[in-house]
């Protein structure tokens, strides 16, 4: 049967069919298939966890799922591009330039992302700190945070409740809170003033966090170009004045 026979058979919807195929190690519904019709010529050896890779055309199949994989990654990082995703990253840029203190969290899968975005952000950027729930560090100072601070929140299916109380009292606190998170149903983006959605989806029996990677790197390109704006703007400033008491110092000293 074709793959949305079968699925109709199933009571399942035709994508379900091409998930089984993809948990089995397959690339389509079309290769699960294939591998059905040989079954019916005579006896091969059976499926067992990911199957093919026990088979004699493993190497074919883990080798097409590798380009299926980076594929995958690959458009889902271009789709960071789309016009939607870009102007939500230029105008979650511009909020966290400007804060006073920037707090980031995240937990399970989004902590590597969460503390990522830190290191990358801190060699240009001060009163930056990531928040760690299990270690307790960092919760005392976003405890006496304000106007003016932000909170860039980041979690992904299944949401972390702690994120999501801590995202919650920074909004009570008056503290501007940015989501990265991996849909528009999430408990994030109602709390966000602006929200980031990014992939997690893949052929694999994990969570991609490729997506995410790219969006905090952008995200921290972004706040990097308007932060050096900002410091060669005060620069210009700061050798302005002090011209300006030069010049002053000179005046005093004829007169």
């Amino acid at each position: 049967m074709s793959m949305r026979q079968q699925a109709r058979q199933a009571g399942v919807s035709h994508t379900t069919m091409v998930r089984l195929a993809n948990w089995l190690g397959l690339g389509s519904y079309d290769d699960l298939r294939a591998f059905y019709f040989q079954a019916l010529d005579g006896p091969v050896q059976p499926l067992k966890n990911t199957a093919l890779r026990k088979t004699g055309s493993a190497n074919g199949k883990e080798i097409h799922l590798v380009g299926q994989l980076a594929k995958t990654y690959a458009a889902q990082t271009a789709s960071i591009a789309d016009p939607d995703t870009a102007t939500r990253l230029q105008s979650a840029a511009k909020l966290l330039a400007k804060s006073d203190r920037l707090f980031c969290m995240g937990q399970r899968s989004a902590y590597t992302i969460a503390r990522h975005f830190t290191l990358v952000m801190s060699d240009f950027r001060e009163n930056l700190i990531l928040l760690d729930m299990t270690g307790g560090v960092g919760i005392d100072s976003i405890h006496r945070a304000g106007q003016g601070d932000a909170l860039l929140a980041i979690g992904f299916a299944p949401y972390d409740r702690a994120t999501i109380e801590t995202a919650q009292n920074a909004l009570r606190r008056s503290i501007t809170v940015i989501a990265i998170t991996d849909s528009r149903v999430s408990p994030l983006v109602r709390l966000a003033r602006e929200s980031i959605v990014v992939a997690t989806n893949s052929q694999s029996f994990f969570q991609s966090m490729t997506p995410a990677v790219s969006a905090i790197e952008v995200l921290a390109a972004l706040i990097a170009k308007r932060s050096t704006a900002n410091v060669n703007e005060m620069s210009e400033k700061n050798i302005s004045l002090k011209g300006i008491i030069v010049m002053s110092h000179s005046t005093r000293s004829k007169s």
